[in-house]
């Protein structure tokens, strides 16, 4: 899959009080990049709703490079970092670019899937491992044990 590209127009209620864009909003924006990134690759909301599974973060690192101020459309391109060959952990990071083209955060997270049935990590099931692994990778993209 080529680099999906995710755009999105900062909203009023997204910025702090010091007319920047607020904290907790680059991850929000972030998350909403990741399951695009998701369903372009056929994995989409009733899909994971369908099979009983869904992603859940362990950790999620945010690194602020330039303030967006004000309303403006910011750009967001994701990369899978890291996947386990039992597909089921992983490591995505997100660059939030300002609508000037300039990074503004780099928000990294390592996950995994979890199968809703039994509320436990798991393996993502076999017909979907594919258009999981066809992401756009990161150029230090590793498969790990």
């Amino acid at each position: 899959m080529e680099n999906r590209i995710y755009k999105t127009k900062v909203l009023w209620s997204q910025m702090d009080p010091n007319q920047h864009l607020r904290h907790s909003a680059y991850a929000d924006i972030a998350a909403s990049a990741r399951l695009d990134l998701l369903e372009a690759g056929g994995i989409d909301m009733t899909v994971l709703a369908r099979i009983k599974f869904g992603p859940v973060l362990f950790k999620e690192e945010l690194v602020y490079r330039k303030e967006v101020h004000g309303v403006q459309e910011i750009t967001v391109r994701s990369y899978l970092k890291r996947i386990e060959r039992a597909y089921s952990r992983w490591a995505i990071v997100s660059e939030i670019y300002r609508q000037d083209g300039e990074l503004a955060c780099i928000v990294s997270v390592e996950g995994a899937w979890i199968d809703l049935k039994i509320r436990k990590v798991a393996s993502l099931p076999e017909e979907y491992r594919a258009a999981f692994l066809n992401t756009p990778k990161t150029e230090d993209f590793q498969i790990i044990d």
